[in-house]
């Protein structure tokens, strides 16, 4: 998350906002928010099916602001699509960010992504990224992470706080 959040905040403005996709996602956007300094919004949102949500209400000030949907993954980009279309409709500022740790993408995810008024997508590595190239998204890598997860091992230090070791 940390390196995601670095990787973001080149586009990080005072009228920018934090926004968790679902109810899953709250303590992952409160991170975000922490490290960026940056308001948190919430959608609220029900499961229809694996491919198909719907968003009954946004908690939080949004108006005007440049939303930043945060999510440890973006698979059938359901979720993504009506919460950007939800943030919109509540007065948002139209280019929306997505920052996501896996960019699994199957199914309709690349069309979905594709028909949304993207202003940046940034994704990790963690899966391969192939329809992700005609995109061109730019892409965090974890070699940083993996390279201080065996830099501990190595020196028989924890792996606790390994999440968080990017913040300082």
């Amino acid at each position: 998350m940390s390196l995601l959040a670095e990787a973001f905040r080149p586009w990080v403005t005072h009228q920018s906002v934090i926004v968790s996709p679902d109810l899953g996602a709250v303590r992952l956007a409160q991170r975000y928010g922490r490290i960026l300094g940056l308001p948190v919004a919430i959608v609220h949102k029900t499961r229809i099916s694996g491919e198909e949500v719907t968003v009954t209400g946004i908690v939080g000030d949004v108006a005007g602001l440049a939303p930043v949907i945060v999510d440890d993954m973006i698979s059938t980009g359901g979720t993504i699509e009506a919460a950007t279309r939800a943030l919109l409709a509540a007065g948002a500022a139209p280019e929306v960010s997505v920052v996501a740790s896996h960019a699994l993408l199957v199914g309709p995810a690349v069309d979905r992504l594709r028909n949304l008024p993207l202003g940046s997508l940034i994704v990790m590595d963690s899966v391969p990224l192939a329809s992700l190239q005609a995109m061109s998204l730019p892409v965090v890598g974890l070699a940083p992470l993996l390279a201080e997860a065996i830099r501990r091992l190595h020196h028989d230090r924890s792996m606790a706080d390994l999440i968080f070791w990017h913040e300082g």
